[in-house]
């Protein structure tokens, strides 16, 4: 940062701009620049704080400034890498932080910067991930350096290296909200649902407005209604089967003519039959209960209200098991009239929530005021 007399302004913008406060700081920068335009330290910041304000013409700009001034400052051209990759023009960005590298080659952020920058482009994840183990290797206590070696491990499939960086990221900063959201997605995919779930929780507390741990909380949420919905077609079945045997005609089956065993208990079959059904989803219940975390249960409960197909669906599955229950309870029901009940509890099960793919997530820049 400058030294000259109106260094302060630049001191207080980068605190602004350090703490979120976008807007402020690039006022301030500006007003700072108007009268010392050489610092292209404050040009690369201006740049950030505009790429934040959702002005990337106006960031790509001032790193043009900053580059008029001093074409050799690493730190413009990371700024610009990053600006480029904003603005979609991926071989550019790929470009700029490249000369980012050269000019600094021992600066992690640089390599950071490359790494991101070769992940956007069809083909580059192999160098992506060189650059990233290249920033690893020279910060390695450097979350933000170990977060991208997963993420792009993990845009490259290779789950168990993603999987490995994103806890090497929670050891160095357990609030890290998009390494624990990212650490979710893969638990998710590989069938660990619960797991996931405590991930996405965690995530939420640190970062209450992370869409995308929101959007992985429904996802995981639509889960669970999967497998409700497939013990409600099995309880169905049962209470279909059973009512088969129940009304075999001298306890004989129909369609094989071979007599049928004995009822096994003291309690009639339709009493079984009904306590199991009641058993079976109370278990189910205590269990999801119990691996759900518990700031997660309110905001699936909410997604009854929000959301119309999940709504449906659970509704369904109610319906579902009202049937079952009403197949067991008449003394006796003709094949027809059970065939039709049982064709009445499958068709509310079609009604399926939407499914979702869990989305990964991205960090925050982080590196307003470091230089490479």
């Amino acid at each position: 940062m400058t030294t000259s007399p109106h260094a302060g302004l630049a001191q207080r913008a980068l605190v602004l701009a350090e703490t979120g406060r976008h807007k402020e700081a690039a006022a301030l920068f500006a007003r700072h620049l108007a009268a010392d335009p050489t610092d292209t330290m404050s040009w690369s910041l201006l740049a950030h704080c505009r790429r934040e304000l959702g002005d990337p013409e106006g960031a790509l700009d001032a790193t043009d400034q900053g580059l008029r001034h001093d074409p050799t400052d690493a730190y413009v051209w990371r700024i610009r890498a990053l600006t480029l990759q904003t603005l979609e023009r991926h071989q550019d960005a790929v470009d700029a932080a490249a000369e980012a590298v050269r000019l600094a080659p021992g600066g992690w952020a640089t390599h950071n910067t490359y790494a991101r920058t070769l992940a956007a482009v069809p083909g580059g994840l192999p160098a992506a991930g060189a650059a990233a183990a290249r920033a690893a290797a020279l910060a390695p206590e450097e979350p933000q350096a170990h977060f991208w070696v997963g993420y792009i491990a993990h845009q490259a499939g290779d789950h168990k290296a993603a999987a490995r960086a994103y806890r090497t990221v929670l050891n160095l900063n357990p609030q890290d909200a998009a390494a624990r959201n990212n650490l979710g997605v893969l638990n998710l995919r590989g069938g660990r649902q619960f797991g996931a779930a405590w991930d996405f929780a965690a995530s939420l507390a640190a970062d209450p407005q992370s869409s995308a741990a929101h959007q992985n909380v429904l996802t995981v949420a639509v889960r669970v209604l999967v497998t409700a919905r497939r013990l409600a077609l099995w309880c169905l079945f049962g209470a279909a089967g059973l009512r088969w045997y129940i009304d075999g005609p001298g306890r004989t089956d129909p369609l094989t003519s071979l007599a049928l065993p004995p009822w096994p208990t003291a309690l009639p079959p339709w009493t079984t039959g009904l306590a199991a059904i009641v058993t079976v989803w109370a278990l189910w219940a205590w269990s999801t209960r119990r691996r759900l975390p518990g700031a997660l249960r309110m905001p699936m409960w909410a997604m009854l209200v929000r959301d119309v197909r999940f709504a449906t669906s659970a509704l369904g599955i109610i319906v579902a098991l009202g049937v079952a229950f009403a197949i067991l309870a008449p003394p006796h029901l003709s094949r027809l009239s059970l065939a039709e009940m049982v064709l009445g509890g499958i068709v509310p099960l079609a009604m399926a929530p939407t499914r979702s793919r869990p989305n990964s997530s991205t960090p925050g820049q982080r590196d307003v005021g470091g230089r490479p």
